[in-house]
């Protein structure tokens, strides 16, 4: 401000020859004041007519840019050295960028390596080996779990906050690929399971035609059932049955039982024409031993068309 200066030089020379008497020291400062305070709004009213200019600044730097910035060229910038932690000597901004860039191209084909080798084995898993995949994911998943409540995130956060970032982050994208991979083995049990039970749909109607009869099967099913309860099965092993040989191998046991108890009926109806027979004679030599035969063939076999041409011999005697 020349004026101020003017003035207060004017105000020291004024002292220094004598003249404070000529011009009172009030009279003098008066003056000044005012020249200060015309300067003072003048000033102001040059800072009130002056627009100020909005800030220019890209809110995040890009090498391009910063060099831009800094007047500096793009492939001076990508040479600067970044120092390296330990006795490790500094590498330029440029192989650095190349050497993440390598990095990153690396883990995500090994990440999609890995997902494809996944899911060809899962593919063709069956469902007790999915169910097993299942399992061990979902013990991975709890661990992951377990490992983030015990950190005590406070602490580290106090010490170092960016490293408690960091590692919160990790654990967060390890929970969140371990969850869906136990979604994606959850629901590739399921169809798995489906398509077994279809396929052993069609062939246990393969192998057992007579169950084209809904009320046979009905039956057959209820009896086989009662026949796994009887062996110490439980119901949970029944309902889940699903093996068509298995099946065909129930269903043959149910019936040899079904057999068994119709001989046993009718040995029971033939037993009183035995005695009488026994009583009025015995039969010609050549057809008693015949109808012994198939008296003992029927007594040993249980079968129910040996019983019944037993019976046949012997009403053809009487």
């Amino acid at each position: 401000m020349p004026n101020m200066t003017n003035s207060l030089k004017e105000i020291g020379a004024l002292l220094e020859a004598g003249k404070a008497e000529e011009t009172p020291e009030e009279d003098v400062v008066e003056d000044v004041v005012d020249d200060i305070e015309e300067e003072v709004e003048e000033t102001t009213d040059e800072v009130e007519e002056t627009p100020e200019e909005p800030a220019d600044e890209p809110e995040s730097y890009t090498m391009k840019s910063l060099a831009e910035a800094i007047e500096m060229p793009l492939s001076d910038m990508y040479g600067v050295l970044i120092p390296m932690e330990g006795d490790e000597e500094p590498i330029p901004v440029g192989e650095m960028k190349n050497k993440y860039q390598t990095v990153v191209r690396e883990n995500k084909g090994l990440q999609e390596q890995i997902s494809k080798q996944k899911e060809q084995q899962q593919a063709g898993a069956t469902p007790i080996q999915l169910s097993q995949q299942e399992m061990a994911a979902s013990i991975s998943v709890a661990a992951i779990q377990k490992e983030f409540n015990e950190t005590d995130w406070k602490e580290l956060e106090e010490v170092d906050p960016g490293q408690a970032a960091l590692e919160r982050q990790k654990l967060e994208a390890r929970y969140s690929a371990a969850t869906n991979d136990l979604q994606v083995l959850a629901n590739q049990r399921q169809v798995a399971n489906s398509e077994v039970m279809v396929k052993a749909h069609e062939k246990m109607m393969e192998i057992i035609p007579q169950w084209k009869d809904e009320a046979l099967k009905k039956d057959d099913l209820t009896q086989m059932g009662q026949a796994m309860l009887d062996v110490g099965y439980d119901q949970s092993a029944v309902d889940n049955i699903s093996d068509p040989y298995a099946m065909r191998l129930l269903r043959e046991l149910i019936t040899l039982r079904k057999e068994k108890a119709e001989g046993q009926k009718t040995l029971k109806k033939v037993k009183p024409t035995l005695k009488a027979l026994k009583k009025s004679g015995a039969p010609s030599a050549r057809k008693g031993e015949a109808t012994a035969k198939l008296v003992s063939k029927a007594k040993k076999s249980r079968n129910k068309n040996d019983t019944l041409n037993a019976v046949k011999s012997i009403l053809q005697q009487g």
